[in-house]
């Protein structure tokens, strides 16, 4: 979930990470790892993910890269925190690039 890591922290849980990840790094991700984002309104997918952690209670998350996340209350909220912050910031560059003489 996170690129911003030292050698080594890989094999860390996320509560044993020295500094844990913020609003910043996941915003990182998600331009430069989850370039999906910029298209796709995440927002949509958060019931279903509410839901799939509600059905299966995961106790960990094992990412394809990064460290295990076992502070899955503290991560979903910053996760879901970082897309918010990702849709309106995809929302003011589109906004500066529409034309705004009318003819769109």
């Amino acid at each position: 979930y996170s690129h911003h890591h030292l050698h080594g922290e890989c094999r860390l849980y996320s509560s044993e990470l020295p500094q844990a990840p913020d609003l910043e790094q996941t915003v990182f991700l998600n331009e430069r790892a989850l370039f999906w984002t910029r298209h796709v309104d995440s927002g949509h997918s958060e019931p279903d993910l509410e839901a799939l952690f509600e059905r299966y209670r995961p106790t960990l998350v094992a990412p394809a890269h990064g460290s295990v996340i076992d502070r899955l209350d503290e991560m979903v909220e910053l996760l879901k925190a970082g897309m918010a912050e990702s849709r309106k910031q995809n929302r003011l560059v589109a906004a500066r690039w529409a034309p705004t003489d009318g003819t769109r």
